[in-house]
């Protein structure tokens, strides 16, 4: 195999984990993953375009979150402290980085 038809076979393989992934989050990657790609993948302005329609023709969305945006916050508990989760909301959610407080603080309810 010649070392360009080694390099095409990298690049698709690569654009197929992408669009797998996106694909587990249900056909939304961010930007950042897309720009990493582009990176690692040495492409030019012409091609990016091409790799943006090609995301776009699979039914795949760029997300490119503002600086102040936040993920939304879910709660995941088991039996015992999921019926304490509406105290912990009424105080204040954690942050996305965060512990998730309600088991910890369920007993003092």
């Amino acid at each position: 195999m010649s070392e360009h038809q080694s390099a095409m076979a990298s690049f698709e393989a690569r654009l197929k984990e992408l669009v797998s992934f996106a694909n587990r989050n249900k056909g939304v990657i961010e930007v950042d993953k897309v720009n990493d790609f582009f990176k690692e993948m040495n492409l030019n302005v012409r091609q990016i375009d091409k790799i943006y329609e090609y995301l776009e023709s699979h039914n795949i969305v760029v997300l490119n979150p503002a600086e102040d945006d936040e993920p939304p916050i879910l709660l995941h508990n088991g039996k015992f402290a999921t019926p304490f989760e509406s105290v912990v909301e009424g105080f204040a959610l954690p942050s996305p980085k965060g512990m998730d407080p309600t088991a910890v603080m369920a007993p003092f309810y």
